[in-house]
């Protein structure tokens, strides 16, 4: 057989090259050209030479199997129900500076769980239990330490199916209070008074009809032809149904008169006229409106010695 030449391409030089080979007539190769130790990440020319491969399979540590969810809850030693829930304590603390609240998830029973809320010196503070209702869990009752144990304070009613619902709780309902019993339970309801003394009155003229205000709560005319006026206070919404002034007997026969003053015009009207010592029952305008109107008593010219006692007017509301 006639000699056989194989050349390679020099890319480099731009020249043809033999290619060559050992005694035996097989290729020479740069072994670093196909494989490397350690094998470089991202290359893909490349693979790694059985020095680093056998290093690697021999390495324990270098292999290990899946770490499972439930591998990792039981590193903490906690493990999840059959319904998806924690069943041991997790703790979640913060104490960066002492005393500050720590909140705790605790399991009691097969069926209960509780959250607990302590200090960072262990001191219990309140406890919420949550019991099984159904598939999952609702808060059924909230205990609060007493420095000695848990006392109970509130209890929510469990809703389930198989517990009634709070709409059917009767206990945890009560008739819509009404506004009328609002009104009896305050006393606003009913015949009520207004009274002032004579001593609330004064003379329209003050100049020259001077009066004496006894300690005794009368009114004393010292002038003849005296007349005296006194403001009237009474609740909005009220209605008037009687009003009377009371005196001695010597003013018995001088007239009294209740009247309402419009607060924008000035426009008065009567509500109510008699003599002193005498009831008047018929009332005009009885509804009192203190955001359009005011009110006052006045009584006509009254003698020397004449006393005015006081002033009563009866209303509902």
């Amino acid at each position: 057989m006639g000699n056989i030449m194989i050349m390679g391409w020099d890319a480099t030089a731009k020249v043809a090259r033999r290619v060559l080979v050992n005694d035996e007539g097989k290729l020479i190769i740069d072994p670093s050209e196909i494989f490397e130790d350690p094998p470089t990440d991202g290359e893909t020319g490349k693979a790694p030479n059985s020095n680093w491969a056998f290093d690697h399979a021999a390495d324990a540590s270098a292999h290990h199997a899946r770490y499972t969810d439930e591998e990792s809850r039981a590193a903490i030693n906690n493990v999840l129900s059959s319904a998806g829930m924690l069943t041991k304590t997790l703790h979640c603390q913060y104490n960066i500076i002492d005393n500050l609240p720590e909140f705790m998830l605790r399991t009691t029973a097969a069926s209960n769980h509780y959250m607990e809320f302590k200090t960072g010196t262990n001191i219990p503070i309140c406890r919420l239990t949550a019991v099984k209702s159904g598939v999952g869990y609702v808060p059924a009752y909230i205990d609060i330490y007493n420095g000695t144990a848990y006392e109970r304070v509130v209890v929510v009613p469990v809703m389930d199916a198989a517990i009634a619902t709070h709409a059917a709780i009767a206990a945890a309902h009560h008739e819509r209070y009404t506004d009328a019993e609002a009104i009896a339970a305050v006393g606003y309801n009913g015949t009520k008074h207004w009274s002032c003394p004579g001593i609330a009155f004064d003379p329209t003229q003050a100049a020259d009809k001077q009066v004496v205000k006894s300690a005794a709560g009368y009114l004393n005319c010292m002038y003849a032809d005296t007349i005296l006026v006194a403001p009237v206070l009474l609740p909005h919404g009220a209605v008037v149904t009687q009003a009377t002034v009371r005196g001695n007997a010597a003013a018995g026969d001088t007239s009294w008169v209740l009247n309402r003053f419009t607060l924008s015009d000035g426009a008065v009207v009567t509500m109510a006229v008699a003599n002193i010592n005498t009831v008047d029952s018929s009332i005009s305008y009885a509804t009192i409106d203190n955001e359009l109107y005011a009110y006052y008593l006045y009584t006509a010219a009254l003698a020397i010695d004449d006393q005015v006692w006081g002033a009563r007017i009866t209303y509902t509301i």
